[in-house]
């Protein structure tokens, strides 16, 4: 059993659950009992002491109670930004505070207006404002409040109400989200499968939300009037709608609650990021840069780096004519959360990429990881073979078999590992707390932590630039809390060798020498005895490789094979590369 934890742990860990400014403390205590457990040579998991879980359980229920368990902020106005569909705050008093770009883009600059310029039926204007006045409940409710034509008279949207809850501290008593009546392709694959409704069932069903009668559709479709009623009945009752309005309201609803609020269009990939829709009605944030003809490479982001380039990354970018498409995954972003068990989410990521490369039209890409994300990567060269035209690691971590293997990290990230490897049930009170931290202004005392001074990563990341881009990547992974990180934890502590041998392409790590976090003997090892495997090492780079030097890593990606590199200067004689046995 684990040593006893003195008073400064127990202390430590309430003063971090209330205040982010206490996860260094936290740490820090945290760490020095787990040294003692690191510095025993077995590799047998640890029995946390009763009384200690019990505070762990304890410090995880405020945290919850705070608000700690994401990185969001909590100010509303921010959330409806972020909101894809059209979304409005309005007032006790009836007044719209602010529309988002959606809801500016369907019914107009509204702002200061009140809800009677909301083209609504009168009924449902006056059930929605009976609905502002009533007292706030200690939870956010959600109703349906009726609906609403967009300025032009085009289009209809089914409006619901959502009370902000008694933690609301802005002017707004709620928000108003519009699902758009339109016929999603995602949303009505679930409605048949869910009901298991027929292809003449369905049929109705769109002819209804694209505003057709019954008799409108028997002449369109050439059938008797009462064959169509017979079939609208039978949707009904399966449907355990008693109207052709319940049944709108449903679909409208469904739509909503999977994020399909607006008419899908092809994207104009010019824009640097999108909401893509998945078949099964969830959505990726996909982000993208370099030139849109250039060669397509798909790069898969580590745990907190995310998907911000510096300016000589993207110069580097147009330079080698190559177009960087970076999908979010799960419970990252504006990505839908992570559904499912652990075990299962690289795979389930994986085949959400060959969808969008199949909507992009790109019969294979390059397909790149950075640091955790590489393992995303293996396991889609695995399942995807014919999709990959090269398999790349940047700074990328190996899969974690051993106690000495945590040993070698640095001090933070060894004390996450060594929880997550064998105290799980810990690690979401310690992820909980460093994204407070995050979200808090104590961002950059985080950063600090995890690339001390000293280190060549310690540089790098103080740059100002680089730590502008740290700032930003660190809060978008961080903005829908914990989850994704837990679900990274789990797998980055694992032998998942298996998804390279199980892969069968050829792939190459660009690793720096000096990356304090995956020791570069570590990644040797792992292509010495991997077949397939190339390592190109750059000695005077550490983990931050890809931030450091991106024209390098990005050149050396695009090379044909190492001999084929061109350099100039001292960067030339900086890179040394091991290249294994070809794949049998």
């Amino acid at each position: 059993m684990m040593a006893d934890p003195d008073d400064r742990l127990i202390d430590s860990l309430y003063e971090a659950a209330a205040d982010p400014e206490r996860y260094d403390a936290l740490m820090d205590a945290w760490g020095t009992l787990l040294e003692q457990e690191l510095a025993q040579d077995d590799d047998r998991p640890p029995v946390l002491p009763e009384r200690l879980e019990r505070h762990f359980q304890f410090a995880e229920a405020i945290m919850a109670r705070m608000g700690k368990d994401t990185g969001a902020p909590d100010d509303p106005m921010e959330e409806l930004e972020r909101d894809p569909g059209p979304a409005m705050l309005v007032s006790a008093s009836g007044i719209l505070i602010a529309l988002n770009r959606a809801a500016r883009s369907a019914f107009g600059n509204l702002a200061g207006q009140d809800i009677s310029h909301l083209c609504m039926e009168p009924r449902s204007l006056g059930a929605l404002r009976q609905a502002l006045k009533m007292p706030s409940l200690n939870e956010p409710v959600s109703r349906l409040a009726g609906m609403a034509w967009d300025r032009d008279g085009d289009r209809q949207y089914l409006l619901f109400y959502c009370t902000l809850g008694d933690g609301n501290t802005s002017s707004a008593a709620g928000k108003l989200v519009a699902a758009g009546l339109n016929w999603d392709e995602s949303t009505a694959s679930q409605l048949g499968a869910l009901f298991e409704l027929t292809p003449a069932e369905m049929a109705i069903a769109r002819g209804w939300i694209e505003g057709q009668t019954l008799a409108e559709m028997a002449e369109e479709k050439h059938r008797s009037l009462q064959t169509l009623r017979t079939q609208a009945k039978s949707l009904l009752r399966k449907t355990g709608q008693r109207s052709q309005l319940d049944l709108v309201r449903l679909i409208a609803g469904m739509a909503l609650a999977t994020g399909n609020r607006a008419v899908p269009e092809r994207p104009d990939h010019g824009d640097d990021s999108m909401l893509f829709d998945l078949p099964d009605g969830r959505c990726m944030h996909v982000a993208f840069a370099g030139p849109l003809t250039g060669a397509p490479m798909v790069l898969m982001h580590g745990m907190l780096s995310g998907n911000e380039l510096s300016l000589a990354a993207s110069s580097a970018l147009e330079a080698l004519n190559l177009r960087l498409i970076m999908p979010w995954r799960p419970s990252y972003a504006e990505s839908s959360p992570h559904t499912g068990k652990a075990a299962m989410a690289p795979y389930r990521h994986a085949r959400d990429v060959a969808v969008l490369l199949d909507y992009l039209g790109h019969d294979g890409a390059i397909i790149a990881g950075q640091a955790s994300g590489f393992m995303y990567a293996a396991c889609f060269a695995g399942l995807y073979p014919h999709k990959v035209r090269k398999l790349v690691g940047i700074a990328s971590g190996v899969p974690i078999a051993t106690k000495a293997q945590i040993r070698d990290m640095p001090p933070r990230q060894r004390f996450v590992a060594y929880t997550a490897r064998h105290l799980p049930k810990i690690l979401p009170v310690l992820l909980k707390a460093g994204i407070a931290q995050i979200a808090s202004n104590g961002i950059d005392s985080f950063i600090d932590a995890l690339y001390p001074e000293g280190t060549i990563d310690g540089a790098v990341s103080r740059r100002a630039d680089i730590r502008d881009i740290m700032r930003r990547a660190y809060r978008a992974t961080t903005r829908q809390g914990h989850a994704g990180f837990e679900i990274e934890m789990w797998h980055a502590v694992r032998d998942w060798s298996d998804l390279l041998v199980g892969c069968k392409v050829p792939f190459t790590l660009i690793h720096g020498q000096r990356d304090g976090v995956v020791r570069i003997d570590h990644v040797r090892d792992l292509c010495e005895r991997t077949e397939g495997a190339n390592l190109i090492e750059i000695p005077a780079s550490g983990q931050l490789v890809l931030h450091d030097d991106p024209v390098r890593v990005l050149s050396l990606i695009m090379a044909d094979g190492t001999e084929a590199i061109t350099m100039e200067g001292p960067a030339a004689s900086q890179v040394h590369a091991v290249t294994q046995k070809p794949v049998s």
